[in-house]
């Protein structure tokens, strides 16, 4: 028998499978099951109708979760091919906008010029929930704004965007926009419906470590085929952040990887890309096309080390989303004198 204890940010109450495969390093073959003992009675969560994905009880942050499994797990054969695993397993979660989509209704636009600067330039999305993901907030990003549950799609013009798989361009869903937070640099994003959208997103989502190393994805390299994904090793240079809360990391950025995602080698999203140290762009009210274009010819001509915001920040304005609209029950505060209570695990056996 063998026993793991691993730590999980769970966003709501669904687990997939493969998450848990990936925290653990189990095989993608591996049978699963997942329990939680409620008065010394043993409980097993239901799935989906598909079978890739764990529905949690609604007092999940409080529980304890264990897995079953039929497999023991795998170690990587050298730090090498671990990388090139990671990177080909991971690939499949990079996600976009495409160019070109309409962002902002103004009735009163009536040059070329202005119409072309309320599209959308595209952008990286990743996944951070079965429902939800995220993208940066500058560029032309900065004319979303935040849904309006009491409105029509038509005033949410402004709100509501399509994004493809990065990988399979068939894969597309309509998602609206939940949060902008112009001073981290991000958007969250999330299903119109609320369905469940993505099979595979981070199980957990933290703060990079200092000097800790991960891998990158974007969409710099552009061929006759249009955008190609890439990925790049990098490394975080220290444990000090900007006035931004953004970590300085060791690789470079390029246009089309703006909003990549970073993971960890335990396949934690641990930040997305936002910025060059040559070129940081401002977030002003105003989008002003020509100088982020700028910006880019000088971020492309004198590669540098990148800022990334990390994803503690990313999941916090998600979890204080979902308690806002009644989809996360908030936790109950502790009194001082009470008992901490224990950190939520998922063990092996």
């Amino acid at each position: 028998m063998l026993e793991r204890e691993i730590e999980l940010d769970l966003p709501d109450n669904t687990l997939t499978k493969s998450s848990i495969k990936s925290a653990l390093l189990l095989t993608d073959d591996a049978i699963l099951s997942l329990y939680y003992d409620v008065n010394g009675r043993r409980k097993f969560c239901l799935v989906n109708e598909s079978a890739t994905t764990f529905l949690l009880p609604e007092q999940f942050p409080t529980l304890q979760f264990f897995v079953e499994s039929d497999k023991a797990p795998s170690r990587p054969s050298s730090s090498l091919s671990f990388e090139e695993k990671l990177a080909d397993e991971l690939r499949t979660r990079l996600f976009f906008i495409p160019r070109g989509q309409k962002a902002l209704q103004d009735k009163e636009e009536t040059s070329a010029e202005l119409i072309r600067d309320l599209v959308i330039d595209g952008g990286c999305v990743s996944p951070i929930s079965s429902r939800a993901a995220v993208t940066y907030a500058h560029k032309s990003h900065k004319i979303l704004r935040e849904y309006d549950e009491g409105q029509n799609d038509e005033v949410n013009t402004h709100s509501l965007v399509e994004i493809r798989n990065a990988q399979d361009h068939s894969i597309r869903h309509k998602m609206k926009v939940i949060v902008v937070d112009t001073h981290h640099d991000f958007v969250i994003l999330r299903s119109v419906d609320g369905r469940e959208i993505f099979e595979d997103y981070p199980y957990s989502k933290r703060s990079p470590k200092t000097f800790e190393s991960f891998i990158g994805f974007g969409l710099s390299h552009e061929t006759e085929d249009g955008q190609q994904i890439t990925h790049r090793n990098g490394r975080i240079c220290s444990d000090s952040v900007d006035h931004r809360g953004r970590f300085l990391a060791s690789s470079s950025i390029d246009g089309g990887d703006f909003g990549g995602p970073c993971y960890s080698a335990d396949r934690a999203l641990i930040g997305i890309m936002v910025a060059s140290t040559t070129t940081d762009p401002m977030l002003r009210t105003e989008y002003d096309r020509e100088s982020i274009e700028e910006e880019i010819i000088e971020a492309s001509s004198h590669p540098a080390d990148i800022w990334i915001t990390p994803a503690l920040f990313i999941a916090e304005a998600y979890k204080n989303y979902q308690v806002k609209h009644g989809i996360l029950l908030a936790r109950r505060e502790r009194n001082l004198r009470e008992p901490r209570a224990k950190r939520r695990a998922i063990d092996t056996s």
